[in-house]
C-alpha cells in the first residue's frame, strides 16, 4: 500500500514510515544499553543520583520514541483507510 506524491522517491508506505522511525528508535535503544552496561561494568555498586537521572532521561526518551512510532504508524494507516474509503 503506497501513496505516490509525485515520483518514485516520494512514495510513502507503511514500511518506509516504520523504518524511518525505527532507525532512531534503535539508536536510542543502543545508547540506553551502552549507558546501562557502563554503569554495570563499574562493579562498585556506587551509582550516583546524576547517573540515575541520566538513565531516567534516556529511558524516557526511548519510551517517547516508541510512542511516536506507534502514533505515526496508526495515523498513516488511518489516513490510507480514509483515502481508500473515499475512492470507493
Amino acid at each position: 500500500m503506497a501513496i505516490n506524491l509525485g515520483g518514485d522517491a516520494d512514495r510513502v508506505t507503511m514500511q518506509s514510515v516504520n523504518q524511518a522511525v525505527n532507525t532512531r528508535l534503535n539508536a536510542h535503544e543502543r545508547d540506553l544499553r551502552s549507558r546501562l552496561e557502563a554503569l554495570s561494568a563499574r562493579g562498585d555498586g556506587a551509582v550516583s543520583t546524576s547517573d540515575l537521572l541520566i538513565v531516567q532521561q534516556e529511558m524516557q526518551s526511548w519510551v517517547v520514541m516508541i510512542d511516536l512510532q506507534s502514533t505515526v504508524v496508526k495515523q498513516v494507516a488511518d489516513s490510507l483507510k480514509g483515502v481508500i474509503q473515499k475512492a470507493s
